[in-house]
Parts: C-alpha cells; structure tokens; sequence
C-alpha cells in the first residue's frame, strides 16, 4: 500500500475502500476538487487527516498527482548511528529528515551529504545505500 503526504494529511492509495473507512473518497470526486484550496483546509484541521481514494488504482491516482504538483529535487537521508538510532530534525513545527535543494552542479548524493551535514553538524557521512 503506497501512500501521498500532503500537509498534514495522508492520501492512501489502496485504491479499495477500508472496512469501517469514513474518509473513503472515490478518485471521480477527489478529481474534482482544486488540491491546492484541499491543502489550505486541511490545514486548518477541518479535513481528516486520512484519506483513502478508491476506484482507480495507484497509477493513474500517481499520474493526477504528478500532473497537478511541482516537483522539487532534493536530496538528504535517513541517518542512523552504530546503535540503529534515526536522526530527525524539528522544522516548521514538525518532525522531519534533513533535507535541501541542490546547489548549481551538485549531485543528488552531494546533496545528501552536503544538506545532512549543514542542518544537524554531524561530519564525515557517507551514503551506504539509496
């Protein structure tokens, strides 16, 4: 099961209806609606914070997505320690992994380490996997 996070909600993508699901949403209607007001209310905390779109499946629902979002590149990491400990950053009011934009010819993976390295101050990473 795939799931979108915007805001401060969560799209899954099972594209089936969940037994004893309110916030079942048929893709037909969540078509219909502007994502970008969607955001602004959910917000507000008047939306649930999941919903599931049914009736499509994950492809079509991820191409609607891609036809209506901007894509930011980024690259940054999970960071974990010899004792398999995750490190996250407290941004904006939320949790999060480090994270950044890449600067004019960087790489992705330089990115990773560069952005890691500048938000938490930990030095000497390397990428092990991606």
């Amino acid at each position: 099961m795939s799931n979108i996070y915007l805001g401060n909600i969560t799209i899954n993508l099972s594209g089936k209806s969940l037994p004893g699901e309110a916030n079942n949403l048929k893709f037909s209607d969540f078509q219909k609606c502007d994502i970008q007001s969607f955001l602004k209310e959910s917000e507000k905390g008047e939306k649930p914070k999941t919903i599931t779109i049914t009736d499509a499946d994950q492809k079509t629902i991820l191409e609607y997505f891609a036809e209506k979002l901007v894509l930011i590149e980024a690259g940054g990491g999970l960071v974990q320690n010899p004792a398999g400990e995750i490190l996250f950053i407290f941004r904006r009011g939320k949790w999060d992994l480090p994270k950044g934009k890449p600067e004019k010819e960087e790489s992705i993976e330089e990115t990773a380490i560069r952005e890691v390295e500048e938000e938490t101050g930990i030095s000497g990473l390397k990428i092990i996997s991606s």
